[in-house]
């Protein structure tokens, strides 16, 4: 991929983040800490629909689409199943529609329901759509569906400044629907010249299966990350309280300078990756990348934890403990970009059903702290348990890459990790109680990582100089 590619990418995905990173503080000043954990549960679960209602065929279209002339055919094979699944689901389940809304947000509304109908259908297109344009390399399409999506959801938030009347959770709710809505609309104009050959070409009903069989795996997987990944949100709600869950949130909301990065590199590695392969790039490459990625994070999350003080005085009162709880939220993005380079081996021997079974374990792990941790801590717990999860699911992805592919050293990041992770549970499980030790022992855990990573930065320094 050429570094003006690259640029692209990486220029929308940032300014995406930026008004990501702002909406949800714009919001807890605007709206209840009740609205904002219902708007934090919307996306969640809507999150998990869209996992579900794709089979994991999105992922098998990103596989096979260097293997395909044109790719239109596959594009469709890959988008109907799900769709009219997707369609068959909305309309049995109107028939529940108030009661559904009543027990995930505590407000019997069927307008809600249909609401979140329409977003879920918005959503199911966005992430379809937008692996074509990253499949075809259209960076500056790609970057305007990060950008403007998110600036019109922060405009419309902050817009209740003006006319206090919107302030409710269904005008958050169409907020989402108009901003992804645009999405959407700006995918469908930069692929018009395809879409008549893709709404054009017929399913490949004999490829349905094989391509399933790819899928479905990671469809298991995916449900299991989203359990991971999400189930502290609910089970805040369940043993804690909405206040909390927008606490909880805002928190992860600060953390997505992580996220930011992940998605940078997720957006650049898939396509990337399976090139290198079809290329017959050596297995050194990918551990170079690895090692970037691990001393860039651990040191991203140390210099974070040393200005983490500063983040009470730009937030309302009632959300002071984000002081704490933060650097345990930047972890989890984190892992997982590294998980997507250390655990690379399992989508490059079509292993794709171990891929279920990595998450399972780390999903039982995480559940399992969550019941312990949240009746005591609440999101403090969450953040915690959410930490320890996600290191144990790295190094589970890695460990099940290197059975499957080939010998990656590890030794020297799970070292590390466990190092980091076990700080930033202890800063928000302890709170104010480590007072002066914080930052000595981040202090610490900076020089330690620098120092194991010496000659990884060495390396890094002098492949940028190729570039001068």
């Amino acid at each position: 991929m050429k570094l003006k590619a690259v640029a692209v990418y990486a220029t929308g995905t940032v300014l995406g983040a930026f008004f990501s990173l702002f909406t949800l503080p714009v919001m807890a000043w605007f709206f209840s800490q009740e609205d904002v954990g219902r708007i934090a549960l919307f996306q969640v679960v809507l999150s998990l629909a869209v996992v579900g209602l794709s089979l994991g065929l999105d992922q098998a279209y990103v596989r096979r689409f260097n293997e395909e002339q044109g790719g239109e055919r596959l594009a469709k094979t890959c988008l109907v199943p799900g769709l009219v699944l997707l369609l068959v689901l909305v309309a049995v389940l109107a028939c529940f529609g108030d009661r559904l809304s009543g027990l995930l947000f505590d407000l019997d509304s069927f307008a809600l329901y249909g609401l979140a109908a329409l977003t879920l259908l918005i959503l199911y297109l966005e992430r379809f759509l937008s692996v074509f344009l990253r499949m075809k390399e259209m960076p500056f399409a790609y970057s305007l569906t990060r950008i403007i999506p998110k600036a019109l959801i922060l405009g419309m938030v902050a817009a209740v400044y003006l006319f206090p009347a919107y302030k409710n959770f269904t005008y958050l709710v169409i907020a989402q629907v108009v901003g992804w809505g645009m999405a959407v609309a700006i995918m469908f104009y930069y692929l018009r010249p395809s879409l008549t050959r893709y709404f054009g070409a017929p399913v490949d009903k004999a490829s349905i299966s094989t391509l399933l069989s790819f899928g479905l795996p990671l469809v298991i997987n995916g449900i299991a990350f989203w359990g991971l990944s999400f189930m502290d949100r609910i089970m805040v709600k369940a043993y804690s309280s909405l206040s909390e869950l927008g606490v909880y949130a805002l928190a992860s909301t600060l953390a997505g300078i992580a996220i930011l990065f992940q998605q940078i590199f997720s957006t650049i590695w898939h396509p990337m990756i399976y090139r290198w392969v079809a290329e017959g790039v050596s297995v050194d490459r990918i551990v170079e990348v690895s090692e970037g990625l691990q001393v860039f994070s651990f040191v991203l999350v140390c210099i974070v934890a040393m200005f983490a003080w500063c983040v009470p005085y730009f937030l309302p009162a009632g959300y002071g403990a984000i002081e704490y709880i933060l650097m345990a939220c930047l972890l989890p993005p984190l892992f997982i970009m590294i998980a997507e380079a250390t655990g690379v081996g399992i989508n490059i021997s079509n292993a794709t059903r171990f891929a279920p079974l990595v998450t399972l374990l780390a999903l039982l792990i995480n559940a399992g702290l969550n019941v312990w941790l949240i009746p005591a801590h609440g999101a403090a717990g969450a953040a915690a348990a959410s930490a320890i999860s996600f290191y144990a699911y790295v190094v589970f992805r890695t460990e099940a890459s290197i059975r499957v592919w080939k010998y990656m050293p590890r030794l020297r990041f799970y070292s590390c990790a466990l190092i980091v992770t076990a700080m930033a549970c202890a800063q928000a499980l302890a709170g104010t109680l480590l007072g002066s030790y914080s930052p000595v022992m981040w202090v610490f855990a900076l020089v330690t990582c620098l120092i194991a990573y010496r000659h990884s930065l060495v390396a890094s320094v002098l492949y940028i100089r190729k570039f001068d």
